[in-house]
């Protein structure tokens, strides 16, 4: 009988063991699925973090690309409003145009090639004349208001008698686009 005894002790620590041993799994199971669920948490608020940072930048972005359309548009209504130029002759030609239309005696025109940015040529462009100073700048306010890629970057006058015309002498950058 001690051995029947015996057994159903071996089997009631078998079941104790067993309810022991199932109630630790379920305890490692819990704390192992709180554990995972607090990482995907952890990872679904930094996500969560960079949609918002990114919808930022995007935001920003859209805000950048239609300024910079706008910019083109501006861009594009200013120089198809304004002559272009091709290169040095065509440069010359207006300048000469515009030296008829104000009645401006131009004596000499050097033009040289200062740089060749691609796109466009920057021509450095020395002018003398003799006139008098009101027509001459009126020939400068026409000459920068109608081409717009010229600018005066010197300009000299010299009287040598008080009965003689001043002499002038104009150094300006011209830009010419390529096609």
């Amino acid at each position: 009988m001690k051995t029947l005894k015996s057994m159903f002790k071996a089997k009631r620590l078998a079941k104790r063991e067993w309810i022991f041993l199932s109630v630790s799994i379920i305890i490692i199971f819990a704390l192992l699925s709180d554990k995972v669920s607090r990482g995907a948490f952890a990872a679904l608020q930094r996500l969560d973090a960079q949609i918002s940072l990114n919808e930022r930048t995007l935001l920003r972005l859209k805000g950048i690309l239609r300024q910079a359309k706008e910019l083109d548009e501006a861009y594009a209504k200013i120089v198809s409003s304004q002559k272009v130029l091709k290169d040095s002759d065509n440069v010359l030609q207006e300048i000469e145009a515009i030296a008829r239309k104000t009645n401006v005696n131009i004596l000499n025109m050097k033009p040289t090639l200062s740089r060749d940015e691609g796109a466009y040529k920057v021509y450095s462009i020395r002018i003398e004349s003799q006139d008098d100073i009101p027509t001459f700048a009126r020939f400068l306010y026409a000459l920068t208001e109608e081409l717009k890629g010229v600018g005066a970057e010197r300009l000299q006058v010299s009287v040598q008698n008080k009965d003689e015309l001043p002499r002038i002498s104009l150094t300006m950058n011209a830009i010419a686009f390529k096609e």
